[in-house]
């Protein structure tokens, strides 16, 4: 399989910048475009951990969390731990959501063809 990587990044970059931007508003807070951005690109680059080959689980988990959190963080800022905590808790439910959501698609529509 063919993936380019410009494609890859974009791509993901587009997804996150709508998952932060739901996010903001599902935690009512208001919001800068600018640093939106800026963390939807932080995250669409950081896809490019899939071609480096992982043989452990945790550390993959560990990676996806961090840049999560910091995107989270680049977001809304750091006022204080429970709202951070929360965000990135809503961050990491609608990123599920959203996998679970593309996943029964493919299945349903297109096979096994994400296997």
């Amino acid at each position: 399989m063919i993936i380019y990587l410009d494609v890859l990044i974009v791509v993901n970059a587009i997804i996150d910048y709508f998952l932060l931007n739901i996010m903001s508003l599902l935690v009512r807070r208001s919001i800068n475009v600018k640093r939106i951005i800026i963390a939807a690109l932080l995250g669409g680059t950081s896809s490019v951990y899939i071609f480096f080959d992982s043989k452990y689980l945790i550390l993959d988990l560990a990676y996806n969390m961090l840049i999560g959190g910091l995107m989270v963080l680049l977001v809304i800022g750091f006022k204080d731990l429970k709202r951070l905590l929360y965000s990135f808790g809503i961050f990491m439910i609608l990123s599920f959501l959203l996998s679970g959501f593309i996943d029964f698609m493919g299945r349903n529509f297109y096979g096994d063809v994400f296997m």
